[in-house]
């Protein structure tokens, strides 16, 4: 039942990611060469995230995969290798940007692109599909955002762009916590301060660069 369960759940995701990536190819106004490298780097990230989350998933429970593998293995992730997750994609994410192997703005703009997407289709199925009514709230953000994207992607510099994208997306799910039980990101159920740190990255990266540009 848990493997039938998260067979299911990977499906889902794979799809509303692969939604993401088609939309993403069709909508950029960026040449077919910049936007296959970017595509490239992103569904890089996103296996490397798979990878992560089950590494994840066995350290927090190293115990017991020691004595059974294939339990840990099969039961479903929380939210605990989700963050682990997180926290290793953008330590590699760095890493690779420091040493000149990844364009870090213009593969986070594409990736933010593909995450909103993905985002909006997904919690569209969980409403549709599943009926869970608290999937509205993350697909009206994921929604506006995008439309926000749409609107900004011409008017500001790619850096402005992707950090007015991470305060809209943070900003919109802090106020969502307000209003719900719980918030979650593809299912996986996310405390306020995670969503926090993101704001806070994006507000201090925009106006430490905007100081910068002032005095020069």
């Amino acid at each position: 039942m848990a493997i039938t369960s998260n067979l299911l759940f990977f499906g889902i995701v794979t799809f509303s990611f692969l939604a993401g990536v088609i939309a993403f190819y069709f909508l950029s106004e960026q040449s077919k060469e910049q936007k296959k490298k970017e595509l490239d780097e992103v569904i890089t990230a996103l296996l490397n995230f798979v990878i992560f989350m089950i590494i994840g998933k066995v350290l927090i429970n190293w115990r017991i995969f020691i004595d059974d593998p294939l339990a840990v293995l099969a039961y479903p992730s929380n939210s605990s290798a989700f963050y682990l997750a997180v926290l290793f994609s953008i330590v590699l994410i760095v890493y690779k940007s420091k040493y000149k192997q990844l364009p870090f703005v213009g593969f986070s703009a594409a990736f933010l692109h593909i995450f909103l997407s993905a985002t909006f289709l997904y919690e569209f199925i969980q409403l549709v599909w599943k009926n869970n009514s608290l999937s509205l709230g993350n697909m009206i953000i994921a929604g506006l955002v995008l439309v926000l994207y749409f609107y900004l992607r011409e008017r500001l510099k790619s850096v402005n762009l992707v950090c007015a994208l991470l305060i809209g997306w943070s900003a919109g799910m802090l106020i969502l916590s307000y209003f719900q039980p719980f918030i979650t990101i593809f299912g996986f159920i996310v405390a306020s301060w995670f969503v926090l740190v993101f704001l806070v990255l994006g507000l201090a990266v925009m106006i430490i660069r905007n100081l910068v540009l002032r005095r020069q």
